[in-house]
């Protein structure tokens, strides 16, 4: 497999390191945003679409097909919240957590085999830069948040 030069070197390692991943997680009918969803969902008790969408970087109607695909595979709940019965909660099913879990393993053994040449000490300088780039574009993204949503 060959890549054009000319395309940035990010660029070129994100979508590669995506296609890696849509390859690992479709064969447990799982698309990375998904897992990504499921992820984040995990860390939560229970947040409302437009938080969850704010926090993700995501349009709220993007947002909303991506859950309804999970809900209708049964790997999220949505519970009208009880301050507001306007406004929906959404968690992870109890299948969710489990489907997370596998899938968690699989990416887990993709992320070895990304950094299998790697020493300990250049992973860690990796993941210090990579940290670095993630915070200056979190920092761009907060600037834009309004333009994107």
């Amino acid at each position: 497999m060959s890549i054009e030069p000319k395309i940035p070197l990010l660029t070129q390692i994100a979508r590669l390191r995506f296609a890696r991943a849509h390859s690992v997680l479709a064969s447990m009918g799982l698309h990375p945003s998904q897992y990504s969803l499921l992820l984040h969902l995990s860390g939560t008790s229970g947040i409302n679409q437009r938080e969850l969408a704010r926090q993700l970087f995501i349009k709220p109607a993007t947002l909303t097909a991506a859950l309804r695909r999970l809900e209708k595979g049964g790997l999220i709940e949505k519970q009208l919240d009880s301050s507001d019965k306007r406004v929906f909660r959404i968690a992870i099913s109890a299948l969710g957590k489990e489907k997370l879990a596998i899938a968690n393993q699989k990416i887990a053994l993709l992320e070895a085999q990304i950094f299998q040449d790697f020493s300990p000490q250049e992973r860690t300088n990796f993941e210090q830069l990579a940290r670095r780039i993630r915070d200056n574009l979190l920092a761009m993204a907060k600037d834009e948040a309004s333009k994107c949503l």
